[in-house]
């Protein structure tokens, strides 16, 4: 019988992510994620920002990471000349390598 910690955590990426990427139209017919699985990921989210001596506040994730490196989860997952294209405009914002350590000549599928 299966954890059903597990379940619930499957439950949750499956009703999460692989349901909204397949309505959204953002799974091709081989299984690549298309890069807008990635954008959406990337201005989903909010974070909370805090400088010396103030209470912190919610503000988009990318005011606070720029210069960080980038969630390169997805990107295992989408077509390289997607990929390239995203890169471009990351590196213009200078977040030029993945979280993971992922070299990113070593991301995407062809």
């Amino acid at each position: 019988m299966a954890d059903p910690h597990e379940q619930e955590a499957r439950r949750y990426v499956e009703d999460t992510y692989c349901a909204r990427f397949e309505k959204n139209g953002w799974i091709y017919d081989d299984g690549a994620l298309s890069i807008a699985a990635q954008e959406w990921l990337d201005s989903s989210g909010t974070c909370a920002a805090q400088t010396t001596g103030e209470p912190s506040r919610t503000v988009p994730c990318e005011e606070v990471m720029r210069g960080d490196p980038i969630d390169c989860a997805l990107l295992h997952h989408v077509r390289k000349r997607e990929i390239k294209a995203y890169l471009a405009e990351q590196r213009l914002q200078d977040r030029v390598r993945c979280d993971d350590g992922t070299p990113l000549d070593q991301l995407g599928v062809p």
